[in-house]
């Protein structure tokens, strides 16, 4: 992903200039207007890192995303850890909500780009 003040306006060879801000609808037509190639507030950022995310997991939910991220089956997680299947799926179910993802592999593949497992 490309630093912020790196973007460039892809129709030219100028340098443009990202803005984040507030959402205030004056404000960002105001920042285009002086050559914003582009205006994001907050809730339109993906999350950058995985620091936010991690508090809103529990320790047991981050215990079973990196047994995932390492290949185990629901029902291996649950041996690792001495919890039933079930249980593993509810954490399994919270975490996807988390990350905003409807797949394990997407899941592994989000909590990997956002550095939460190894």
């Amino acid at each position: 992903m490309e630093p912020l003040n790196s973007v460039k306006d892809r129709t030219s060879d100028r340098p443009g200039r990202l803005v984040l801000g507030p959402r205030d609808g004056h404000r960002a037509v105001e920042e285009m207007r002086a050559g914003a190639v582009g205006y994001l507030t907050d809730a339109s950022l993906p999350l950058l890192d995985g620091r936010a995310c991690m508090s809103q997991l529990t320790d047991r939910q981050l215990q079973v995303l990196q047994l995932m991220a390492e290949g185990c089956s629901n029902r291996e997680i649950g041996r690792a850890l001495f919890l039933e299947v079930n249980t593993i799926k509810v954490h399994v179910r919270n975490i996807f909500s988390a990350l905003d993802v409807s797949s394990r592999e997407q899941c592994v593949l989000e909590a990997l780009r956002r550095g939460i497992v190894s």
